[in-house]
């Protein structure tokens, strides 16, 4: 029964012919298929590469290609559902699932393949495994470079370590991240100059993603919780969620990033609750029922207001809902 409501997303992304982003994944898989790796944007995460190159040997085409990435995504969220404790579970179905397995699934592709293999990594965080989460974390960065965001603030309550070894999981993470910054820093600059040049759809872009950010933590701190805990949780999720909205007024840039601090405010909140050896209470479940409700009513809106292209002007947005059989 638990994966049933993860089948239906599968069905939904796989036979998709619906996401903004479709038809501009789907030329760029055409010129990788035709042209080789010469028509790879240089600077794309080596990840996502391999899986693409993966899905063009053995499909032949870019449109089933692209299938193929969305069905290794809901692969790897099955994975972390093989795994998955109540608390997990939790997180999945009432945040996750409801709230990005849509937009990652059938649109943000990279970036949905990122936060699914994060998924991974804090559950590894959670059970003591720490090279298996600096492992994950690298390879969620490999598929998206802004999830590296993630792992910076997940570690920012982690790091309390009392033997020098213990810092070379970090140190390699680091090392690597540099690395790719500095082989691809065009890449990056270019990259940093077209968002800057984007002006947010408009003032209050992403502003409902911070306030749910900022509601969730409120019935966080509603509970019996020490008084550090809440000002660490505050400084590592709320103070840098409100600094990207203030961002995302003037640029597009930071929209993406306020998206992902709010994957992440459940994580960083679970995991406090993990550390201080407590289960979640009723009440923080009741909050994050409430946010996950109103972030699927200004979701939905979202999809409504671009019904046919009209927004945004693609030929492939997320309502009304095409499929591969659609003519």
């Amino acid at each position: 029964m638990l994966f049933l409501p993860l089948v239906y997303v599968a069905i939904v992304i796989v036979l998709r012919d619906s996401g903004t982003d479709v038809r501009t994944y789907e030329q760029v898989l055409r010129g990788l298929l035709h042209e080789g790796s010469s028509a790879w944007i240089p600077g794309w995460e080596p990840l996502f590469f391999l899986l693409a190159k993966l899905g063009l040997w053995v499909f032949g085409s870019e449109v089933e290609a692209l299938r193929f990435i969305g069905g290794f995504y809901v692969l790897v969220l099955a994975f972390f559902l093989v795994r998955a404790d109540n608390r997990e579970l939790l997180i999945f179905h009432l945040h996750y699932l409801p709230l990005f397995a849509y937009s990652h699934g059938m649109n943000a592709v990279r970036a949905g393949l990122a936060t699914a293999v994060f998924l991974l990594a804090w559950q590894s965080l959670r059970r003591g495994f720490k090279w298996s989460f600096f492992l994950l974390s690298l390879a969620s960065f490999l598929f998206h470079y802004s999830s590296a965001l993630a792992f910076v603030l997940s570690c920012g309550n982690e790091i309390r370590f009392k033997v020098w070894r213990n810092f070379l999981p970090l140190l390699l993470i680091f090392a690597v991240v540099f690395g790719l910054v500095f082989v691809y820093l065009d890449y990056f600059e270019a990259k940093l100059a077209l968002y800057s040049s984007y002006e947010a759809p408009s003032p209050f872009s992403g502003l409902i993603r911070t306030g749910l950010v900022v509601l969730l933590w409120m019935f966080f701190v509603s509970g019996k919780i020490p008084l550090k805990v809440k000002i660490r949780s505050f400084l590592s999720l709320v103070l840098p969620a409100i600094i990207l909205q203030i961002l995302a007024f003037w640029s597009y840039a930071a929209l993406r990033l306020v998206d992902l601090m709010l994957f992440l405010a459940p994580l960083v909140l679970v995991r406090e609750y993990d550390m201080l050896g407590r289960s979640p209470p009723r009440l923080f479940r009741v909050g994050l029922v409430l946010v996950s409700f109103l972030g699927i009513l200004f979701t939905y809106r979202n999809f409504l207001a671009d019904y046919d292209g009209q927004v945004t002007g693609t030929e492939t947005p997320f309502l009304p809902y095409r499929t591969l059989t659609n003519e």
